[in-house]
């Protein structure tokens, strides 16, 4: 990079750097599930084609009074990739780690990871899932630019599953809503 002053003379160019075209987004969405069934919280990639992380952490904040947490399932982007979880249920902290020099992420987007919880909350609960850290680092361990967002998960009820308009009844109201 150099300056151009008023009259376009350069100035002196600045040290070279590299830099990442484009930032990988990593998100977790919003899941319903009811008290005593299982949920499934995918973690999502956005902007990964041609991604080749030698190194993955995810750190997942959740609220151990609401959910417990009970696997990770590999979606079809990490069908190349091993990992390994911890989990502290007493702080509802979730780590996941992937130390593989051979992996390549398939396509590049969509669901990575699900991660499978148990509802253990009452029907009415809403509580943040976190994505509190995503590093991935390349094969020749440059950390990747990664924009992250976390989630939530919402304990239903038999009267909330399609009452996308909130009036308390399933009708034709919602599936109008849900097609516009």
């Amino acid at each position: 990079v150099v300056t151009l002053d008023v009259f376009d003379n350069e100035g002196e160019p600045s040290e070279e750097a590299s830099v990442l075209a484009n930032t990988v987004r990593v998100w977790l969405p919003e899941v319903w599930a009811m008290p005593g069934e299982q949920a499934r919280i995918p973690i999502n990639f956005g902007n990964a084609r041609g991604l080749t992380p030698k190194s993955m952490i995810f750190n997942i904040r959740f609220d151990p009074s609401v959910m417990t947490f009970n696997a990770v399932d590999r979606a079809i982007l990490a069908t190349e990739v091993e990992f390994i979880d911890t989990v502290d249920e007493a702080t509802g902290l979730l780590r996941i780690i992937s130390i593989d020099p051979t992996a390549s992420i398939i396509g590049g987007e969509g669901r990575f990871l699900d991660l499978i919880f148990d509802v253990i909350g009452s029907s009415g609960t809403c509580v943040d899932v976190d994505l509190e850290r995503a590093t991935l680092a390349d094969t020749s361990d440059k950390v990747i630019a990664t924009e992250m967002s976390s989630g939530q998960l919402c304990v239903g009820d038999e009267s909330m599953w399609g009452d996308v308009d909130g009036s308390g009844a399933v009708n034709n109201a919602d599936a109008q809503m849900v097609l516009d």
